[in-house]
């Protein structure tokens, strides 16, 4: 399905919230508001959540909008720190989706921190056929999706 055919599948005002299980550990940044200060999500923590839920976000073309977004507040080395605390393959499609983004310093340290582990060949968009794709030799990132990023 491409990003012609998701148009009109969410009623205006219909909106689908998800929260994680595990929220001890996630930075977060004091925010101001009218009524007060509030925490949320950091840009980067906020980075995983979206390729965590990409389905409910709308898939890749909506996810890298939203990575579009974040990446001029994120830091290197606070992405490189979230990679930590998160499951595989979340650092692989973000690394990937942030070197499509043209983010080399955020994908690097990205990379770095997930050196060690054991990475596993995944779709990036797990629910479509893989096509004849090749994966990506660093991020092991088959792309079954063509992404329409605006450089």
């Amino acid at each position: 399905m491409d990003a012609s055919e998701w148009r009109g599948k969410v009623a205006p005002g219909s909106h689908d919230f998800h929260q994680s299980r595990s929220l001890d550990g996630t930075p977060t940044a004091k925010v101001q508001t009218e009524t007060g200060t509030m925490r949320v999500a950091t840009p980067e923590a906020s980075a995983f959540d979206v390729v965590r839920y990409k389905a409910a976000a709308g898939y890749p073309d909506n996810v890298v909008t939203v990575l579009g977004e974040f990446v001029e507040r994120m830091r290197p080395e606070a992405v490189a720190k979230c990679a930590g605390s998160q499951p595989v393959p979340d650092p692989q499609w973000v690394g990937y989706l942030l070197e499509q983004l043209g983010q080399p310093e955020l994908a690097e340290n990205l990379l770095r921190a997930i050196a060690g582990q054991r990475l596993r060949t995944v779709l990036l968009t797990p629910k479509r056929a893989r096509g004849r794709r090749n994966a990506d030799p660093r991020w092991r990132v088959i792309p079954n999706w063509k992404l329409g990023i605006d450089r």
